[in-house]
């Protein structure tokens, strides 16, 4: 399933289905989100795992997107 609903405002700029995955992430699982890719397709995924419910399983690889992080500082860290 390919979408481009969790895309806006636009590449590199946090939205709020981002902000809630990079919260949900460092707050459950100690793991921070760089908001260019991954926090975004953490929201998508939240989404999907949201739609399926309880009986089905979903799997996020994350690959990478630390040096991202730090592109975003500020911006992060009044979400975290």
């Amino acid at each position: 399933h390919i979408t481009d609903m969790f895309l806006s405002p636009g590449y590199g700029r946090l939205n709020p289905s981002a902000i809630e995955a990079i919260q949900l992430a460092a707050r459950s699982e100690a793991l921070i989100l760089d908001p260019v890719y991954t926090a975004k397709s953490m929201a998508g995924a939240i989404s999907r795992a949201r739609e399926a419910g309880k009986n089905h399983r979903l799997l996020f690889i994350h690959t990478g997107g630390v040096p991202a992080i730090f592109g975003y500082g500020p911006e992060l860290t009044q979400h975290l």
